[in-house]
């Protein structure tokens, strides 16, 4: 089989060096190296922009137009099952670490975190965290404050936390990687999880059982109109007929 020189990619070498706000687990990635059956690249080719992921994994200022292209529909269901869409490509290892969903569900994790607004536009509390490298013990008990005036960033926050502890032991076990999760930090991230699942985090849960306790009542309504109209119905039946 034919190899193609190189991946042509809108990147080169990544070396995705992971904020140190959650673990200081690393993806050496060099696309650079890897040799491909021009079938790969066919594949690979048309769905470049989703491998913007990749570019900005190891940059903590986000932009806008990165987060418009990794959560449009076309990546976002790529990033689900990679090899579904890359058939051609299931058969290089290189390429198949790359696109582990270990490597891809923690770096979505990451790209959450500059990423995720609140109800009024804003970036999510995690962003500044995130953006200055600081770590989450080092701003818990602000973070937590403000990611709670915010049901749409504790439910960020939430998923964001959840898909490092998730996948990282899964990502640790490939070549590709350096670095690890420790237990200090995990220890972290789930009482911070707790705490967001908890009464603690008040407001948000306060706004958020208003939301469904208005949608109960909302769907109550039209029930006892109906019930009412039932009654008149009857009584007026009743009263033509005696």
């Amino acid at each position: 089989m034919k190899l193609a020189n190189q991946i042509l990619l809108l990147f080169l070498v990544v070396t995705t060096a992971l904020s140190s706000t959650f673990s200081d687990i690393s993806f050496n990635i060099n696309f650079n190296a890897m040799q491909i059956a021009p079938e790969c690249q066919r594949d690979i080719d048309e769905y470049k922009p989703c491998f913007t992921l990749f570019n900005y994994s190891n940059k903590t200022n986000i932009t806008k137009e990165a987060c418009n292209v990794i959560y449009n529909e076309q990546c976002q269901e790529f990033y689900e099952e990679p090899f579904y869409f890359m058939p051609n490509c299931i058969d290089y290892h290189d390429i198949e670490e790359v696109l582990d969903h270990s490597v891809i569900n923690i770096i979505l994790s990451r790209v959450n975190s500059g990423c995720k607004t609140d109800e009024n536009g804003k970036l999510c509390p995690i962003a500044n965290t995130y953006s200055n490298g600081e770590s989450i013990s080092q701003t818990y008990g602000a973070l937590f404050e403000a990611t709670c005036k915010s049901p749409k960033c504790t439910t960020a926050l939430i998923d964001i936390l959840t898909g490092e502890l998730k996948y990282a032991a899964a990502a640790e076990a490939l070549s590709i990687t350096s670095g690890n999760l420790d237990a200090s930090t995990t220890s972290v991230m789930k009482r911070l999880l707790e705490d967001l699942n908890s009464d603690k985090c008040s407001i948000g849960n306060s706004e958020i059982n208003n939301m469904k306790n208005s949608n109960e009542e909302s769907d109550f309504v039209p029930i006892k109109i109906k019930n009412t109209l039932i009654v008149i119905t009857l009584f007026l039946t009743f009263t033509l007929l005696f």
